[in-house]
């Protein structure tokens, strides 16, 4: 019997070391595995969240910014706005194309509102999205050119001789079809449109000028 038991526990142990080895092995087996499986993940969502910037030139030399004037169109082109605070150039609106990897420039927003050559505060930006609604892009204008007083940007009070007062903001619509623009209605008192946003299933347009802040 004592022969036996030391045989058994003999036997035991020799069981319990080889498979702890086993089990050792194979949970090492396994890190590696999953360490390989982990840098693979990372390779993978590096390479999926990775943004690769291009530079386009709109051939706009006085160019300040977009705000928010930028949006894509159901043709699958985006459209935007590039602003100036020049008190003699208006901004810009522009079309890229990812088919042609093209930019087309539309329009000075001056000229779409009818004010070239009246010698006032061009319509420098649009601080708006552009909203859709059948076949027309809708969005409005704002002043881009101020001055500086108590440390802010203000409505020029003090304005270069010649020049007259900013005749305020407008909203427009654009046909994506014809190429045509429309000028709809103008901010009054001379007010710029700093926010815009529009009920496109009732065709209704709400914005907030500045500087008073007029809902309209």
């Amino acid at each position: 019997m004592i022969i036996g038991f030391k045989t058994l526990i003999i036997t035991v142990a020799h069981l319990f070391f080889r498979y702890s080895v086993y089990f050792y092995q194979t949970l090492l087996e396994n890190k590696q595995q999953n360490k390989k499986h982990n840098k693979q993940v990372i390779i993978y969502m590096e390479n999926l969240y990775s943004l690769v910037a291009k530079h386009y030139y709109s051939g706009f030399d006085l160019a300040n910014n977009t705000y928010n004037a930028i949006s894509s169109a159901s043709d699958g082109k985006i459209y935007y706005v590039l602003s100036s605070k020049s008190i003699d150039e208006g901004g810009k609106m522009y079309v890229y194309n990812p088919e042609t990897d093209q930019i087309k420039f539309l329009a000075d927003l001056t000229d779409i509102c009818g004010e070239k050559g009246q010698n006032a505060v061009p319509q420098g930006k649009s601080h708006v999205n552009f909203y859709e609604k059948n076949g027309k892009l809708y969005f409005s204008t704002h002043g881009g050119y101020y001055e500086i007083i108590d440390g802010m940007e203000r409505v020029p009070v003090n304005l270069p001789n010649g020049y007259k007062p900013y005749p305020g903001g407008h909203f427009l619509s654009y046909d994506l079809s014809s190429g045509e623009f429309e000028d709809l209605a103008m901010a009054p008192d001379g007010e710029g449109i700093v926010t815009m946003t529009m009920d496109t299933e009732r065709g209704q347009i709400y914005a907030i000028t500045w500087p008073k802040g007029y809902f309209i």
